[in-house]
C-alpha cells in the first residue's frame, strides 16, 4: 500500500512579528488570490464584486460584497510587495473606481521612492557607525588582530547580509588562518586554518588568490558584477597580510557599488593591526608585555605559537641561556614537548652553535633562531634560543622566524624591567608609609599601552577597587605620582 499523501498546505497561513508584541501577518502562497498578479505581471488590479469574483480568499473565511484594488509596489526598481485598498467594511457606501486605482499607483511610487530613501540612509547610517568603530580600533594601541576582524565581520555582515564572511590571514604560503568567520545564518567561528593543497572551495580559493596576487579576486556575474569576492589587505610594502572574504548569497546577487567600496575602504582602515608576521609579532607581544607586571610566561606562549604558526613546523622550543653549556627550557610544544627543565649542549650542539654565534642555524629537521640581547648589546650577543621542528624554512618563513625572535627580546626587556621596579615600588611604597603614618593604604602601578593603570603591589589596608595583577577603576580620585622612566 501506498503512503498517504501529505496534504497540500495551506492557501492562508499566519507568521508572528517580532519584535511588534501580538501583530500577526497574513502569509499567502504564491499564486492564491488574486493578488500575486500585480506583482508577477506588474500590472494594476480592481475587482468589483469581491464574494462572486472566483479565486479570491479571505483571511477570516467569510466571502462579502465590496470592491477590491491593488497596485505593485517597487523598490529599486523592482516588485516588492503589493499597495491594496477594499470597501469590505466601508461604512460609506462608496466603491472603488478605475480612479482610484491610479491614485494607489502614484502613491506606489512616491512610497516606494521613500522606501529607497529610508533604506539608503539607513544603510549609510550603518556604514558609518561601523567605519568608525573600525577606524577607533584600528587607532587603539590595544587592538589585537582577532578583535579588528570580528569588528570587519560585523560591519560587512551589517551591509551585505545573509551572505558568509571571514577575515584570513596568511599564516605560510599554503596556510590561511581565519580569524574570524560568520556564514549566512550569523553563525561564528574562530581561529581555524585553510590549507591552499586540501580545501577546494570558493573560499579558499578566491582567498588564496588575492593572498598570491595582491589583488581582488572575484565570481562574477555576466554583466560583471561582484557575485563573491576576496579584498587583500596590504601593508606600506604592498605585502598581502589579510584578506576579507565575502560569499555569494543563496539568491546570486552581486553586490552593491555601496558594499563594494565599504569592503574596500575597511581593508585600508584596518592595516595598521593587520599587519605582516614580523610587524604583527611585534605589535602583539609588545601589547603582552605591558598588559602585565613582569610575569614572561604568556610572552613565551605567544611567540611559540607564533613561530610554530608562520614555519609550519611540528614543535617549538624556546630556551635562554644558564651558563656556558645549559639552556633552561622556558616553553616546549609539539614534538619538543618534555619534562625537562633544562637543556645541555650535548643534547643540542646546533642549538648551541646558533646562541655561541648569535646566527640563524639550521639542521636536518629544526631550525635555530637566537634570541638576541636588548640593546645596547644587541645582536653581538644571544640570550636564548628559538627552535622549530620540521624542514629548512623558506626566505619568509624564515623572516618572520626571525621577526618573532626579534618582538620577544623586546618583550622580555619591558617585562624584566616591571618585574624588578615592582619590587622596588614596593619597597619604596612601605617605606612611605613609615615616613607619613597617616598613609594608610597604597599601590604600585604599571601603564599599559592605552594608559590604564595595572595594579603591581600594594601595601597596607585593602583600598575599594584596586587588585593586584588587575586594571584600577578610573575616576576613583586616588592621589598618584608617576614615576618617570
Amino acid at each position: 500500500t501506498k503512503p498517504p499523501k501529505p496534504p497540500p498546505p495551506p492557501e492562508i497561513s499566519t507568521r508572528s512579528l517580532p519584535p511588534l508584541s501580538d501583530d500577526t501577518a497574513y502569509v499567502l502562497r504564491r499564486g492564491q488570490g488574486v493578488s500575486w498578479p500585480a506583482v508577477d505581471e506588474a500590472k494594476a488590479i480592481l475587482i468589483t464584486d469581491t464574494k462572486y469574483t472566483e479565486g479570491t480568499l479571505f483571511f477570516d473565511g467569510e466571502k462579502r460584497q465590496g470592491t477590491y484594488a491593488a497596485v505593485c509596489l517597487y523598490r529599486e526598481g523592482k516588485p516588492y510587495g503589493i499597495l491594496a485598498a477594499d470597501t469590505l467594511d466601508s461604512m460609506t457606501g462608496k466603491e472603488l473606481i478605475m480612479s482610484d486605482v491610479e491614485l494607489m499607483g502614484a502613491i506606489a511610487v512616491v512610497l516606494g521612492e521613500g522606501l529607497d530613501l529610508a533604506a539608503s540612509s539607513l544603510a549609510q547610517a550603518r556604514r558609518q557607525a561601523h567605519t568608525e568603530k573600525i577606524e577607533g580600533l584600528s587607532e587603539g594601541p590595544s587592538t589585537l588582530p582577532k578583535q579588528i576582524a570580528e569588528a570587519v565581520v560585523a560591519g560587512i555582515g551589517s551591509i551585505v547580509q545573509g551572505r558568509e564572511i571571514a577575515v584570513g590571514v596568511p599564516d605560510t604560503k599554503e596556510v590561511m588562518r581565519l580569524l574570524y568567520v560568520a556564514d549566512a545564518a550569523g553563525n561564528v567561528t574562530q581561529d581555524e586554518t585553510m590549507n591552499e593543497r586540501t580545501d577546494s572551495s570558493e573560499r579558499a580559493s578566491l582567498m588564496f588568490e588575492a593572498a598570491s596576487s595582491g589583488e581582488l579576486a572575484a565570481v562574477r556575474d555576466d554583466a560583471g558584477g561582484f557575485l563573491s569576492v576576496a579584498v587583500p589587505v596590504t601593508d606600506k610594502q604592498h605585502q598581502v597580510c589579510a584578506v576579507f572574504y565575502v560569499a555569494a548569497s543563496p539568491h546570486p546577487k552581486p553586490l552593491s557599488e555601496d558594499a563594494n567600496d565599504f569592503i574596500q575602504t575597511v581593508a585600508q582602515i584596518a592595516s595598521p593591526v593587520l599587519l605582516a608576521p614580523s610587524a604583527s609579532a611585534m605589535r602583539v607581544l609588545g601589547i603582552l608585555a605591558q598588559a602585565g607586571c613582569g610575569d614572561s610566561a604568556p610572552l613565551f606562549d605567544a611567540a611559540a605559537q607564533l613561530a610554530e604558526r608562520h614555519s609550519g613546523g611540528n614543535g617549538v622550543l624556546i630556551g635562554l641561556c644558564h651558563g656556558a653549556d645549559e639552556v633552561r627550557l622556558v616553553k616546549t610544544s609539539g614534538s619538543y614537548t618534555t619534562g625537562k627543565a633544562t637543556a645541555g649542549r650535548g643534547d643540542m650542539p646546533v642549538c648551541f652553535q646558533a646562541i655561541d654565534k648569535a646566527m640563524f642555524m639550521t639542521e636536518e629537521n629544526a631550525t635555530f633562531v637566537p634570541i638576541f640581547s636588548p640593546p645596547p648589546v644587541g645582536h653581538s650577543k644571544a640570550i636564548g634560543v628559538i627552535a622549530i621542528a620540521g624542514p629548512p624554512l623558506d626566505d619568509a618563513a624564515r623572516e618572520a622566524a626571525e621577526g618573532v625572535a626579534s618582538a620577544l627580546t623586546s618583550a622580555l626587556s619591558e617585562a624584566d624591567f616591571r618585574r624588578k621596579l615592582t619590587v622596588c615600588g614596593g619597597k619604596a611604597l612601605a617605606s612611605l608609609r613609615k615616613q607619613a603614618p597617616g598613609i594608610k593604604g597604597g599601590f604600585f602601578a604599571f601603564y599599559d599601552v592605552s594608559g590604564r593603570m595595572l595594579c603591581a603591589d600594594t601595601v597596607g589596608e585593602p583600598i575599594q577597587g584596586v587588585v593586584k595583577g588587575e586594571l584600577i577603576p578610573e575616576g576613583e580620585g586616588y592621589i598618584v605620582a608617576d614615576v618617570p622612566r
